[in-house]
């Protein structure tokens, strides 16, 4: 198991400013990350449709 105040006192020592960009930066990659899935999943669902016909 992680040990937790050590995870917080890294934490703590981390700027704000640096947090609040890399929380803003893992946000954005996941939203990357959905959409991409989403377009592929379209893109699956078209080429599956086509070759069922």
């Amino acid at each position: 198991m992680i040990d937790i105040t050590e995870e917080i006192t890294k934490a703590a020592e981390v700027p704000k400013e640096l947090k609040d960009l890399y929380t803003l930066m893992k946000y954005k990659e996941k939203e990357l990350y959905k959409k991409g899935r989403r377009g592929e999943n379209e893109l699956f669902k078209r080429n599956r449709k086509r070759i069922s016909k």
